[in-house]
């Protein structure tokens, strides 16, 4: 459900934030909001990856990726 909200409101606060934003200034602030993605991006990936890490291998010093799952 989180997700689904985040993705309404997403596209909402740039088009926001332009209207507010000189003309001469919009490339700036997309290019804000681009950075902001992208840094997230590769934040979410680091952390989730030792999240599902600890998750799934009980918290070992390196992550596991997800298809490298122990057999019984």
């Amino acid at each position: 459900m989180l997700l689904f909200c985040v993705a309404l409101v997403q596209p909402a606060i740039p088009g926001l934030a332009s209207r507010v934003t000189a003309d001469d200034a919009q490339g700036k602030l997309q290019g804000v909001f681009a950075s902001i993605t992208a840094i997230a991006t590769i934040i979410s990936a680091l952390l989730m990856t030792r999240v599902f890490n600890l998750a799934t291998e009980g918290g070992g010093i390196f992550p596991v990726p997800p298809f490298w799952w122990r057999l019984p």
